[in-house]
């Protein structure tokens, strides 16, 4: 298979597990979201899903973060935050709802290459932030990753798989049970938990190797 110099590699080992999620939606202050995941209060939504990260996702393992980490939020609660997951290897796409997370980033990249400069990855306390799109090589998977859900996507023939989120689990071509091409919201409203690479897979397998234009097999 060609053209796979520029992807980011990792290896997923019971040492070292690879995770994905999204769409946390921490301190987001709005019922529909946090009352209809479960809890009575968005402190308890903010707090639950947290404890829920450190449950499965372990200090030295990575998660791939695909957007909207938190809402409603300040610099000091995006600290609290990060600072209370202890997993040390978290790779951060955007999303559609950034602040404060991206004035955060703005200004720690100006302060070391300065005004207007864009770099990536680049790394904040356990975050590492990745843009707006991340070409992912897993034990052999290709993985394309992006905050929003894409019907075309690179290696689309060659069975890679497009992970996404933002659409809170509402859109039908990416729940886990559509065969529609092998593509998969892995935003918390589905699954209420982050997915391990290996429930990807399991998830992904039923699903078909979509064509929708020239691209074809």
């Amino acid at each position: 298979m060609s053209n796979l110099g520029n992807m980011l590699r990792i290896s997923n080992t019971p040492a070292s597990r690879v995770w994905f999620s999204s769409d946390f939606h921490l301190g987001h202050n709005k019922e529909f979201v946090w009352k209809n995941r479960g809890y009575d209060s968005v402190e308890s939504h903010s707090a639950g899903i947290i404890n829920k990260v450190n449950d499965v996702v372990g200090e030295n393992d990575t998660l791939f973060f695909l957007g909207d980490f938190c809402l409603n939020s300040d610099e000091s609660m995006f600290n609290k935050y990060i600072d209370s997951i202890k997993c040390q290897n978290i790779h951060m796409i955007w999303g559609n709802h950034n602040n404060p997370v991206e004035k955060i980033y703005k200004r720690e990249v100006s302060m070391k290459y300065g005004p207007g400069v864009k770099v990536y990855p680049f790394r904040y306390k356990n975050i590492v932030f990745e843009g707006d799109y991340i070409e992912l090589f897993v034990n052999g998977q290709i993985l394309i990753l992006m905050h929003y859900p894409i019907d075309i996507w690179n290696f689309m023939k060659e069975g890679g798989m497009m992970l996404c989120g933002h659409s809170h689990y509402n859109y039908p071509n990416t729940v886990k049970d559509s065969e529609n091409g092998k593509v998969l919201d892995v935003g918390w409203d589905g699954h209420g938990s982050p997915y391990s690479f290996e429930e990807i897979m399991f998830f992904m397998k039923n699903k078909n190797v979509k064509q929708v234009d020239h691209h074809v097999l």
